[in-house]
């Protein structure tokens, strides 16, 4: 085998991993361009659309659920601070 064939052959298998490597970053742009895309109409989507009158409902619930919560506990542990300093 000459110099000339070895040195063909190395070119050859250069360009096959080349090309493999090509291949693998022109799939990887195109996930990358996907994901802007979808970055894109995630920024753009309307932030003072209105929800409807259900979500509304169960936030409210929820907050209503909760601030009742802290009243009954604050009640519940005032009453025993009161009933230690008042000794009743």
């Amino acid at each position: 085998m000459t110099e000339d064939e070895r040195y063909e052959k190395l070119n050859d298998k250069l360009d096959r991993i080349l090309e493999k490597i090509d291949g693998k970053l022109s799939s990887i742009d195109t996930k990358i361009q996907n994901h802007e895309v979808r970055i894109v109409v995630l920024e753009t989507k309307d932030p003072d659309k209105k929800e409807d009158w259900k979500t509304t409902l169960l936030m409210l619930l929820g907050k209503a659920i909760v601030i009742g919560g802290v009243v009954l506990g604050s009640v519940v542990g005032a009453s025993g601070l009161l009933k230690g300093v008042l000794n009743l």
